[in-house]
């Protein structure tokens, strides 16, 4: 059943994002390092491909980066980080 019901959602999942010219989707369902990991791994992508559409999908313990004055382990917020991916295009959804 849940391998049925994962290969729905992705092919949902693809279904939207082809209608959405989304070509990269960032998927974080965990914590606070694991965001942290990820948005420096955004910010790779997006030096590197500076045109590229990338969408975040957040969705359980992985909203929490999202939230007003989140930090990371090392006490740095994530507002600064998120605002400047924002800035660059990168939108940033919770499911």
């Amino acid at each position: 059943m849940n391998k049925l019901f994962f290969s729905f959602i992705l092919a949902a999942w693809v279904s939207f994002a082809s209608a959405q010219d989304v070509k990269v989707v960032y998927h974080i369902t965990t914590g606070i390092e694991t965001a942290a990991g990820a948005l420096n791994n955004i910010q790779n992508h997006l030096d590197a491909d500076p045109k590229v559409k990338i969408v975040v999908v957040t969705n359980g313990p992985g909203v929490d980066f999202l939230l007003q004055d989140a930090k990371d382990s090392h006490g740095r917020e994530f507002s600064s980080s998120v605002s400047t991916l924002a800035g660059r295009g990168v939108e940033f959804r919770v499911g």
